[in-house]
């Protein structure tokens, strides 16, 4: 693609196994920094709505990978996975419902939290929710900005500060790694913004930058900072959490999430981290699952096509709207039949859930049950 990938230096420990890096687009040796630890992020949840299956895929092929590198490779596993409780979906929801946005947060955080023990998902061994980082994050901006790589989109300096992707290239630093043929993408450029950004377009000095403080809108959530009352952009809460966790001012082993992240939030968030600890690679290696889709379209909330994972693990009954009789049931599926189904597809492709696919993970559970009997 033309932009660089650092290959780790090899340490004392044995070569262990080969991992898909998004980074390079093929298999690369894993090579962690430390022959006996690894350090791994995960982009969680923004918690406003009810979590899917295409969020169960994620987050129990995550799991899975966790499990096989500390059960397997004997790795110490520090696992971070972050609640963003503060977004622009999140504040929307919540005007709607006429609800404080902390509230409407911290109950579908609980509801996510529930559905990831039903699904024997271990829990992070740290969830730093956005809200709590608030100063690490402000200081994560002041020093970009203290670098000439970000500035105020107000002559007077208070207002909203952007990345600056132009400085960025300037000074040496590869802008898009991981999706570069995306970069100019307007429709993606706007999404990875939200839907409640109003940049001063005039100030803004390349359509490519992207906020990393907002302004806040009157009856909009706000803290205070250097260029007043404002909050986090989306990309910039991983980078800071990351830095805060495992980070420190340097790499990280493995980052994932789900493919649909990889641009503009996961290109943003390199490109930010880079700017902040002066270095070429903030992450070694980079990790996507797959899309899950329905009906050949991508599961999602956008698309309103989705089966949460209350109703997927305790059943569906459709019902006429007027006269209430059952049209269809759709008997629930145990969390063991959930893992089991995802395991059998790889985690880097799409799969298509349907009846036939739960069918061969019944099947497949049977055997193992017959065969320990």
């Amino acid at each position: 693609f033309g932009r660089r990938w650092y290959a780790p230096a090899k340490n004392n420990g044995e070569k262990k196994l080969r991992i898909y890096n998004s980074l390079t687009r093929t298999k690369e040796e894993f090579i962690p920094m430390d022959d006996r630890k690894v350090t791994m992020y995960c982009c969680g949840p923004t918690v406003y709505d009810a979590a899917h299956l295409g969020h169960a895929r994620t987050y129990i092929q995550f799991d899975m990978i966790r499990r096989i590198l500390r059960e397997v490779g004997g790795y110490q596993v520090t696992y971070v996975m972050n609640v963003t409780d503060v977004d622009d979906k999140i504040i929307k929801r919540s005007a709607e419902q006429k609800r404080d946005p902390r509230d409407l947060a911290r109950e579908w955080e609980a509801k996510f939290l529930r559905d990831m023990r039903r699904l024997n998902v271990e829990r992070p061994t740290v969830m730093p929710r956005v809200t709590e980082y608030i100063p690490e994050i402000i200081a994560f901006v002041a020093r970009i900005v203290a670098k000439n790589l970000a500035y105020c989109d107000d002559p007077s300096g208070q207002g909203s500060i952007y990345f600056d992707t132009q400085a960025f290239e300037k000074s040496g630093y590869d802008y898009g790694k991981l999706v570069p043929e995306s970069v100019g993408s307007a429709e993606l450029l706007a999404e990875g913004e939200g839907s409640l950004s109003t940049p001063n377009t005039a100030n803004k000095r390349d359509a490519r930058d992207f906020a990393l403080w907002k302004q806040s809108k009157p009856g909009e959530i706000w803290w205070d900072s250097p260029w007043g009352k404002g909050r986090p952009g989306w990309h910039i809460e991983c980078s800071a959490m990351i830095d805060a966790t495992i980070g420190h001012g340097g790499a990280i082993d493995i980052h994932g999430g789900g493919i649909d992240l990889r641009f503009p939030h996961h290109d943003n968030e390199l490109a930010q981290s880079e700017a902040f600890c002066g270095c070429k690679q903030s992450v070694n290696y980079f990790a996507h699952t797959g899309h899950l889709n329905i009906a050949g379209l991508k599961m999602s909330k956008s698309l309103k096509n989705f089966i949460t994972i209350q109703q997927a693990l305790d059943g569906i009954e459709q019902r006429d709207e007027q006269t209430g009789h059952l049209i269809t049931k759709h008997q629930g599926t145990r969390s063991s039949t959930m893992r089991i189904m995802f395991a059998q597809c790889h985690y880097t492709k799409p799969a298509d859930y349907s009846d036939a696919m739960l069918a061969g993970a019944r099947a497949v559970e049977k055997k193992i049950k017959e065969f320990f009997s």
